[in-house]
């Protein structure tokens, strides 16, 4: 319907007023004639609400979902009004349920509601500014543009920016790669949960986070520990949000969850020996390579990832003994740790000629990890370890055991406090024992 809410004649003193106030038009409104006279009116828009069901995707029960689609000036959405009814009970040409039992009045009751609201949302978009499409009144209906930004939005921008200090050498790969599979796990719990893309961060509230946190101990098979994992970075997300002003509640404000702290698996000396002095078939000599790097790590406390990166740069002589120098590569923090001879031993036998890039050659992890866990087999040694084992083994039993105070350990296996240490470091049965008898002896001498 054409509606003519102008027709008349401007002078030059009101010309200016008319050119801004046309500029301000200009997007609702066909220009037919721009001279002395002006005939202006409001362009035609083409809306239209439709609710239907979508016959593909009936339950069970013989339920099917309502669907609200909306058409707005040649563009077109769709979205979910979280709504069943059954199929016989739908009348297609209303866009209603039929039914008069509990189910369809109620389904007829919200169907009017979303019905007035998305009208509302719509009128609000038409009489301000912007482009005029169906996506864009259904996001604000969804709650997206309260605030113009979103959950996924904020945590793209932040992968985007963390990949280029990843680059510069500023952060580490492996924390990006969390980042990355955080951020596909919450695309997931959305639709999975919500059947939406992406959340408004206004609309992020508790129940969210719990449900969040449920989806990836139900659905994704996580630990606790590795939940907590995944929740930091969603709550940096939502930390990002409120310093900027975009987030004005915090969500995680009565949130809690906790690492879980478990027992470390170490090997003991007799253990340890044991697979030192394992003799191993010329087919399986691959094995002897995993059994002696496991050593070396065992008496050294490298991590796999720094022994992978290891050069010979960093064998040192140091007061005449060799040490091996380096900075972790994971904190950074510089380790230095002198050489035992078991160490040396190993060092001899299997470190590449100067002129190579590394000290040692080593095999992928997954080969290193399966066969160590092979030989542990083999040894008669019924615990559960990883490549890790070797590190917490140096802390316990080499050196904590032998009465190596728990600072000097910490400083070798570069722990930036001592807690950390006291975590990898266990007091053994064996060191309670000694500790005893020499209080025993003291006593004795009262």
């Amino acid at each position: 319907m054409v509606v003519e809410f102008m027709k008349r004649s401007f002078s030059e003193e009101n010309s200016l007023w008319v050119y801004y106030y046309l500029l301000l038009q200009i997007e609702r409104t066909d220009i037919y004639q721009f001279n002395n006279h002006k005939y202006i009116r409001k362009m035609k828009s083409t809306f239209c609400i439709l609710f239907y069901v979508k016959r593909i995707a009936v339950k069970k029960d013989g339920t099917a979902p309502i669907f609200c689609r909306i058409t707005l000036n040649g563009t077109q959405t769709s979205f979910s009004c979280k709504l069943f009814v059954p199929l016989d009970k739908w009348d297609a040409k209303s866009g209603m349920a039929t039914g008069r039992d509990v189910v369809s009045r109620h389904a007829n009751s919200e169907i009017k509601k979303i019905r007035k609201n998305v009208r509302k949302h719509y009128d609000t978009i038409f009489n301000g500014l912007g482009p005029l499409t169906a996506e864009r009144v259904k996001h604000s209906y969804l709650g997206f543009d309260r605030c113009g930004r979103t959950l996924l939005q904020v945590f793209e921008n932040h992968n985007k920016d963390y990949e280029q200090l990843v680059i510069n050498g500023i952060r580490k790969e492996a924390t990006y790669d969390r980042y990355c599979c955080v951020y596909k796990h919450i695309q997931e719990f959305l639709w999975k949960k919500y059947r939406l893309k992406d959340i408004a961060l206004e609309d992020i509230r508790s129940n969210f986070i719990a449900d969040f946190e449920a989806f990836l101990k139900n659905k994704k098979g996580c630990s606790n520990n590795t939940t907590c994992i995944y929740i930091t970075p969603l709550r940096k997300m939502i930390s990002i949000a409120i310093n900027n002003g975009w987030l004005v509640c915090d969500p995680f404000f009565n949130y809690r969850i906790s690492i879980q702290r478990k027992d470390r698996v170490y090997l003991t000396m007799n253990e340890i020996e044991n697979i030192a002095n394992m003799q191993f078939t010329k087919f399986r000599k691959n094995y002897e390579l995993i059994r002696d790097l496991f050593v070396f790590c065992t008496f050294t406390g490298v991590s796999y990832i720094d022994l992978k990166h290891l050069k010979h740069k960093n064998l040192k002589l140091i007061d005449g003994e060799l040490w091996l120098c380096f900075n972790r590569h994971k904190t950074g923090i510089s380790c230095n740790i002198p050489l035992l001879e078991t160490a040396k031993e190993i060092l001899e036998r299997h470190k590449n000629p100067d002129k190579a890039q590394y000290l040692f050659t080593l095999p992928v992890y997954q080969t290193l990890l399966s066969g160590i866990k092979r030989i542990v087999e083999k040894c008669g040694i019924e615990k559960d370890i990883s490549w890790h084992t070797s590190r917490h083994s140096f802390a316990s039993e080499v050196c904590l055991l032998n009465g190596v105070p728990i600072e000097t350990i910490s400083r070798m296996l570069g722990h930036t406090d001592v807690k950390t240490t006291q975590i990898y470091a266990k007091v053994s049965n064996t060191a309670i024992r000694r500790d005893m008898a020499n209080l025993a002896e003291r006593l004795k001498r009262l």
